[in-house]
């Protein structure tokens, strides 16, 4: 998601995800994606759902990074501070 946003990913991917365009949306001005409705369980594994879902909750700090392995580094950051802190509550 992070190349289909920054425009270096293979077409074929890019034309699975559509930008939010409604100008009245908060989920546009963060750069959400549409995230396209299915109706089957089953379907939410697939890439034009999860991945969509996926970029979308992810927080502005980490969508935002200026290089792939800058992104990288703070996604496995996020994801280490999620499991972390959930593993510590519980």
């Amino acid at each position: 998601m992070y190349r289909i946003n920054h425009n270096t990913a293979p077409s074929y991917l890019s034309e699975l995800c559509v930008p939010c365009s409604d100008t009245r949306l908060r989920s546009t001005t963060r750069g959400n994606y549409i995230i396209p409705r299915t109706h089957r369980h089953l379907a939410n594994r697939a890439f034009a759902v999860a991945a969509l879902s996926s970029w979308n909750s992810l927080p502005d700090n980490v969508r935002d990074s200026e290089s792939y392995s800058n992104f990288l580094s703070k996604l496995k950051t996020h994801y280490f501070n999620i499991a972390f802190y959930n593993h510590i509550i519980c």
